[in-house]
């Protein structure tokens, strides 16, 4: 469903723009939910209010290759 809901947006010339798209987040938001914020940070113009969210982007199941990734970025600083 989430795959379904993000490229909708991206897909919407109307709804991804900054300033039109908004995200409301806080300290209950997690697990599936914080998938669903990841994708669309990462993919969209979607402005975040509200809290941060409980779960962390690199739990388990979030894009591990992504965060190895910026983990070996940081390393070669």
């Amino acid at each position: 469903m989430n795959k379904t809901l993000v490229m909708a947006l991206i897909q919407s010339e109307e709804l991804n723009q900054y300033g039109r798209t908004f995200v409301l987040t806080g300290i209950r938001t997690f697990s599936a939910a914080q998938f669903l914020v990841s994708n669309l940070e990462q993919y969209t113009r979607a402005l975040f209010v509200g809290e941060p969210t409980s779960s962390h982007p690199d739990h388990i199941g979030i894009q591990k290759n992504q965060t190895e990734k910026q983990r070996a970025d940081i390393s070669r600083i």
